[in-house]
C-alpha cells in the first residue's frame, strides 16, 4: 500500500500487510506485483563483497556476518499463477527487515 512506508511503521507491519493484500487479490483471481524501492537509506545500491570485506576488518561479529550473508545472498525468483523464473543472483541489496541492516549500511 502506497502510504504504508511512513516513519513509525514497521518493517514486520508492512510486510504482513502486503502479505494479507496479495493473498486478498488472489482469492479474488487477481494479479499481485510489488516493486519496493528504498528512497531513504538506498539498501538496494550496497555492495555485498565490499559490505563483508568491511564487516570482516570491523570485527563484525563473525556468525552474524555468516546468517546476513545467508539471507542476502540467496537466489531470488519472480512468480506468477503459480509458475517460477529462473534464479536471479544477487550481488547487491540488503533486506530492509533484516536485524543486521541498519549497521550494515553504516559499514
Amino acid at each position: 500500500h502506497w502510504d504504508d512506508a511512513v516513519r513509525g511503521n514497521s518493517v514486520l507491519r508492512s510486510a504482513m500487510l502486503r502479505a494479507l493484500l496479495d493473498d486478498c487479490c488472489v482469492v479474488d483471481a487477481g494479479y499481485v506485483a510489488n516493486i519496493l524501492w528504498d528512497v531513504e537509506k538506498f539498501y538496494d545500491s550496497i555492495s555485498l563483497p565490499l559490505l563483508f570485506r568491511r564487516s570482516a576488518a570491523l570485527e563484525f561479529p563473525p556468525l552474524a556476518s555468516a546468517l546476513s550473508a545467508m539471507a542476502y545472498l540467496g537466489e531470488r525468483f519472480i512468480s506468477a499463477d503459480g509458475v517460477f523464473s529462473e534464479p536471479i543472483a544477487v550481488t547487491t541489496s540488503i533486506p530492509a527487515g533484516c536485524a543486521n541492516a541498519n549497521h550494515a549500511a553504516h559499514i
